[in-house]
């Protein structure tokens, strides 16, 4: 079964409901659902016969790879892989009731994190929550990955920092919320200054200017987007820092 919906569509309201449930942020996008409405996949952009063919057969591998963990942890309930697996599946797919029993079987397994698996799995759980909205479940999970992963061997904090700073940034003005906008500050300036070589690193600073622009403080904005245009090398990014600064500009004239 096939289904277009436009969620701009004002005359038809489910329409903003469907994309809020699989968390679709851009237009247009494929999503792939199982036959009881469940997500299997979200994938942004316009695909031409080709490539829709390819994500076509590879969201069927995925679905055979789920078939073949929930038929080997009928077989071995206590198999840490597995349900690591299993979950990491269902947590990407925001299935979070079944991704949460999951998280406590790993817990039950692995309660010392000797496999080193806890941070990985309670980071898909925190970026999952925060998509979905559930920032309070997001934060306290983003604080267990702090507390078992101080190094960053996981490579999921800057994500994470990025995605609450996203989250926050996002709704500050939505919900007329000024602390709002200090949580956006704190989660872009920690990737900015803990992880200069992430692949975020960039992106945060981007994010962190259009923060400091969307709140009127324009110097702040424009000194840390001029140094961000300096010295990036990548296309998109050094587009949009222009861009702002050009409007701050003419806004300060």
């Amino acid at each position: 079964m096939v289904l277009k919906v436009n969620p701009e569509d004002r005359n038809h309201p489910e329409n903003e409901e469907i994309r809020r449930k699989y968390g679709i942020s851009g237009y247009p996008a494929i999503v792939f659902l199982s036959s009881k409405g469940d997500l299997i996949s979200s994938n942004a952009g316009f695909r031409p016969p080709d490539q829709f063919s390819e994500l076509m057969n590879k969201t069927l591998k995925e679905e055979n790879e789920l078939k073949r963990l929930r038929a080997e942890i009928q077989k071995n309930p206590n198999d840490l892989k597995v349900n690591v697996d299993l979950a990491m599946i269902y947590i990407k797919r925001g299935n979070l009731e079944r991704g949460q029993t999951l998280v406590d079987k790993i817990q039950e397994l692995d309660p010392s994190n000797q496999f080193r698996v806890l941070p990985q799995v309670y980071a898909e759980m925190a970026l999952a929550h925060a998509n979905q909205g559930n920032i309070v479940e997001g934060q306290a999970l983003l604080d267990k990955v702090l507390a078992l992963d101080l190094k960053d061997e996981s490579a999921y904090l800057s994500k994470l920092h990025v995605s609450f700073g996203l989250f926050y940034g996002q709704n500050a003005e939505k919900r007329g919320n000024e602390d709002y906008f200090q949580k956006a500050e704190k989660h872009f300036n920690t990737v900015i200054q803990k992880y200069p070589q992430s692949k975020l690193y960039e992106g945060a600073q981007l994010y962190l200017g259009i923060t400091y622009a969307i709140q009127e403080k324009k110097q702040m904005a424009i000194s840390l987007l001029e140094k961000l245009s300096s010295h990036t090398k990548d296309a998109y990014i050094q587009e949009r820092a222009d861009h702002i600064l050009e409007t701050l500009k003419k806004q300060a004239e």
